[in-house]
């Protein structure tokens, strides 16, 4: 249930059987996002997301009313933080937020959304004829997760599509940014499909 809802009909790279499909996703993963430059491309973002953290750690304990810090929702933050400036270029959690009231409030709901409970196996995978009666309400609420998973991405892709309404694969520049990479590699594919 999880691999129908979760990956747009298993055409996600951990869902794709291989094929046609999952070659391009694996290729794009080992040598865009997973290789040795790519990662030390973004060292620098996961450098200066620590110093963020630090630096509101800081700002928390030097007022006189906070005697303990909640780590937990820093590091949170620095996750999300580091991955979303890596895929988009941009920060979810402001550092002025972090560790605050609102910062726990984004964190939270990105962990509702990415690491819900509802994302493991349930009885539904194991007894597939339980989806026909609907147990547990598990196909809703896992449809619902996906709505707002759709709707963050297409939010992140019509924001770059409005800042780079010029934008051109073969500018030369070396693309920073998950969603720059993936779309020069579609155009580039989609232009060798049509010759």
């Amino acid at each position: 249930m999880a691999g129908d809802n979760f990956s747009f009909n298993y055409k996600a790279l951990v869902w794709a059987p291989y094929g046609d499909l999952w070659r391009p996703q694996r290729r794009l993963a080992a040598v865009e996002l997973l290789s040795a430059a790519s990662l030390q491309r973004s060292s620098i973002i996961r450098e200066d997301e620590i110093r963020t953290v630090i630096r509101s750690m800081f700002g928390l304990t030097k007022n006189d009313k906070i005697s303990a810090v909640d780590f937990t929702s820093l590091a949170g933050a620095f996750t999300f933080n580091a991955m979303m400036r890596i895929i988009s270029g941009e920060r979810f959690v402001e550092e002025e937020d972090m560790g605050g009231e609102k910062g726990r409030e984004i964190i939270d709901g990105l962990r509702e959304l990415f690491f819900a409970s509802i994302l493991g196996m349930n009885a539904c995978d194991f007894f597939p004829v339980l989806r026909w009666f609907g147990y547990g309400g598990m196909e809703k609420k896992m449809a619902a997760v996906t709505d707002r998973r759709i709707e963050l991405v297409s939010r992140l892709l019509d924001e770059f599509r409005r800042k780079n309404v010029g934008f051109s694969d073969s500018d030369g520049g070396e693309k920073t940014t998950v969603v720059e990479t993936t779309v020069e590699k579609t155009t580039v594919v989609k232009r060798s499909d049509k010759a």
